[in-house]
């Protein structure tokens, strides 16, 4: 029983090899390319590559060659300085006889398809290459792709001379002429396409963050993917439609343009000069390096500067994934996005390298994956760079907040401070006040007992009008002090009632029936030491007027008292006999009046006769 089930599982497995067998054989590649209906491409055949070292074999001596070797139509060979001819063989058993094959790399500077011409029995060359303009080429589109006929029903082997300062790779395809048109140039070109779009857009975004902010790290993030656009569109084949391609080797330096960016950008972003000098150091002896090796691959060769350089553009993506690596565990956690996206696009980059060297074998991924992880690793930093604008903007309103709290507190404390000093001095004036009236009302009290000593003597029999004068000049100056008793400016007094006083006190003292004095005062403030000698000079002049007049006439005097822009002016008009300056001017008056006169400011005066004695009197009032 063990024997027959054993011989059931013999059965089974070689039915499951024959299946899988078959399988394969149907999938396999093919030495052959099948041409048939209802394929509209085919990217899976065998090819047979020929590496020449000489670079001088002709076609008739690459077709009778037997070195070739077999390889898939997806080919990698890394840096050559050989010229590589590629064979495919083809058997059309299709209805069609039109078909493109296409390399679809457009970076060689010969890529020219030889087929032989049966009915002429000789080799026919179809020539392109990355220089050929685009208007001479059979098939106008930046990959290298030829247009030829094959009969139905026949074969044709097809040889292919490839000559190039990158490295040798592509991935041949055969298609039919409609489906090439239609639908295959959408493919890669519109990929880079949209990369184009999303890295301006980019740009632009960052351009405006940087002229917001005017930081560094915006305008270095600026010049990164500004560069890798350049590059993106120097690789992509694009210049070749615009008949720019001559000029792919010098665009390449953009990459080392990229990749300083990239550095000055990385060290600003996590503040490498604060938290790891020493990598700050490496990194600029490495970007002078390669800025250097970039020169020469541009004024000298491309190679073999192109891959000194690659080399330090190694060196610099693996520094700064060890300095932010270092300095997100000295607590900057932040990094961790920018750790992430700079070792996927470094790994990319490995695995770019390894591909373009020959190690890998070519597929879409391995030929495409750093440009995805590239747009990748900018779209990164660009929300990376977003955040930060926007937690600059919080802190930039939390520290305004905090500004604007502190201003009002600040304010509210001055206002404190300026409440406490306002009651200090107003209590500080308030006293001073009380004591500047105190003094005023003891000198009053002063003047009073003078006053009444002088008024006790003038009793006497000879003496009555030796004193009226003196108690009126003392009683002028004891109207101001009393005044300022009972006042609550100790600075200004009011011209109108100082001199209406003090006309009514000398019209008392002299007590004259035929007295008449007329006033007409303006009501106006008048500083103290001003108003002190304005009413000495008022009471002088009266007194003279008064005692000089005829004693049968009746005394009629009129006082005019004025403000006339910043002067003062005072007129005293009498109708006596008029001023005799021969008599008065040895009198005490007319002294006191003229000492009086110069203690006010610019002031000017005059006596004149007209039906009487007219003074008028002038000075400066202090603004």
């Amino acid at each position: 029983m063990l024997k027959s089930y054993y011989s059931k599982l013999r059965e089974i497995l070689k039915y499951l090899i024959s299946i899988f067998l078959f399988i394969n054989f149907l999938y396999a590649n093919s030495s052959t390319l099948l041409l048939e209906d209802g394929l509209s491409f085919n990217e899976n055949f065998e090819i047979s590559y020929l590496k020449d070292s000489s670079n001088e074999l002709n076609i008739q001596e690459v077709s009778n060659s037997n070195d070739f070797q077999k390889h898939s139509n997806k080919f990698s060979l890394g840096y050559l300085k050989d010229t590589v001819w590629i064979k495919v063989d083809l058997k059309n058993v299709s209805s069609k006889e039109d078909f493109i094959l296409s390399i679809n790399e457009h970076f060689y500077e010969k890529a020219n398809m030889y087929y032989f011409d049966k009915s002429e029995n000789l080799w026919k060359v179809l020539e392109n290459g990355v220089f050929t303009p685009i208007k001479q080429r059979d098939i106008q589109t930046s990959k290298l792709a030829f247009d030829f006929k094959i009969q139905q029903n026949s074969s044709q082997t097809i040889f292919i001379e490839l000559k190039a300062k990158y490295p040798y790779f592509g991935n041949i395809s055969v298609y039919s002429k409609d489906y090439f048109f239609t639908s295959n140039l959408l493919n890669i070109d519109s990929f880079f396409i949209l990369q184009f779009g999303i890295l301006f857009i980019i740009i632009i975004f960052n351009l405006f963050l940087w002229i917001s902010l005017k930081e560094k790290v915006y305008i270095y993030y600026v010049g990164y993917t500004f560069f890798a656009l350049v590059y993106l569109i120097n690789i992509s084949g694009i210049l070749i439609y615009f008949d720019l391609q001559h000029y792919i080797y010098k665009l390449h330096f953009s990459v080392s343009l990229c990749i300083i960016f990239l550095a000055l950008f990385s060290i600003e972003y996590f503040e490498a000069n604060k938290y790891f000098k020493a990598s700050v150091f490496v990194i600029k002896i490495l970007i002078l390096l390669l800025f250097l090796f970039a020169f020469m691959m541009v004024a000298v060769s491309y190679s073999p500067w192109n891959n000194f350089m690659n080399h330090i553009i190694t060196l610099i993506l693996i520094t700064l994934i060890i300095s932010s690596i270092k300095i997100y565990r000295k607590g900057q956690y932040f990094l961790k996005y920018y750790i992430f996206a700079i070792s996927i696009y470094f790994s990319s980059v490995i695995i770019f390298i390894l591909f373009v060297t020959g190690i890998l074998e070519y597929n879409y991924f391995y030929r495409y994956a750093y440009l995805y992880f590239l747009s990748l690793e900018i779209i990164v930093f660009a929300l990376i760079l977003s955040n930060r604008y926007n937690i600059i903007k919080n802190e930039q309103i939390k520290t305004q907040n905090e500004l604007i709290s502190l201003q009002i507190n600040q304010n509210r404390l001055l206002e404190n401070e300026v409440k406490k000093k306002t009651l200090k001095l107003t209590k500080l004036v308030k006293e001073r006040e009380l004591l500047v009236k105190e003094v005023f009302h003891r000198v009053k009290n002063n003047f009073h007992v003078i006053t009444a000593f002088l008024w006790f003597e003038s009793k006497k029999e000879g003496n009555k009008n030796r004193f009226i004068e003196l108690i009126n000049r003392i009683k002028s100056m004891s109207l101001i002090h009393e005044y300022l008793c009972n006042s609550k400016d100790l600075i200004d007094i009011d011209l109108k009632e100082y001199i209406d006083e003090l006309v009514k006190t000398i019209v008392q003292t002299y007590s004259i029936p035929t007295l008449q004095i007329n006033t007409n005062i303006e009501k106006t403030n008048i500083e103290f030491e001003n108003m002190m000698s304005l009413g000495i000079i008022a009471n002088e002049i009266i007194s003279n007027s008064i005692k000089h007049h005829p004693k049968e006439n009746n005394i009629v005097l009129e006082i005019n008292c004025y403000k006339k822009n910043d002067s003062v002016i005072l007129i005293i008009i009498d109708n006596g006999l008029g001023f005799d300056g021969n008599i008065q001017k040895t009198g005490l008056g007319l002294e006191l009046i003229k000492d009086f006169i110069n203690k006010l400011p610019n002031a000017k005066y005059s006596f004149y006769k007209e039906n009487g004695t007219v003074f008028e009197l002038s000075f400066k009032e202090k603004k």
